[in-house]
């Protein structure tokens, strides 16, 4: 029984490492001091922060997706999986967001930044759905999971 467990605990720390990690990475990176980020003094149409914010959302359900599709594909069936992990996505978003108004000083929450962290998180749900999952599957079926 113990085996059972440990073997269990084995896979759902295999599956889950990523987006767990990057999700640390993300608080981390939204908590620090503003003067300890990299500043760039070149603007693109969209400013650089608010693409950062989109690739880190846009990566961390790229990795929610894979993790959890390895583990539970049928929670991908119409999009059900998505769904939850775009709503999870949006509520840490949102906490971040708080969470630099309310424990930082030199941070402040950014309607912007919640937006761009969405359309990350959707960037990402399109890039999985037409992308990773086709191949994820494919291999999937090959190596016979």
């Amino acid at each position: 029984m113990f085996i059972l467990f440990i073997l269990s605990f084995k896979k759902i720390i295999k599956y889950n490492i990523g987006w767990f990690v990057w999700a640390l990475f993300i608080l981390y990176v939204m908590l620090i001091k503003q003067s300890s980020l990299p500043h760039f003094d070149f603007e693109f149409i969209i400013p650089v922060d608010k693409l950062v914010h989109a690739f880190l959302f846009l990566v961390l359900i790229l990795f929610l997706c894979a993790g959890f599709y390895f583990q539970q594909p049928q929670l991908f069936t119409k999009h059900k999986g998505f769904l939850l992990f775009f709503l999870l996505g949006t509520a840490f978003g949102g906490t971040t967001e708080l969470l630099q108004k309310i424990l930082t000083t030199d941070r402040t929450a950014d309607i912007y930044d919640f937006i761009s962290d969405v359309v990350g998180l959707i960037l990402g749900g399109i890039i999985f759905e037409y992308y990773f999952k086709k191949n994820l599957l494919y291999k999937k079926k090959l190596l016979h999971f």
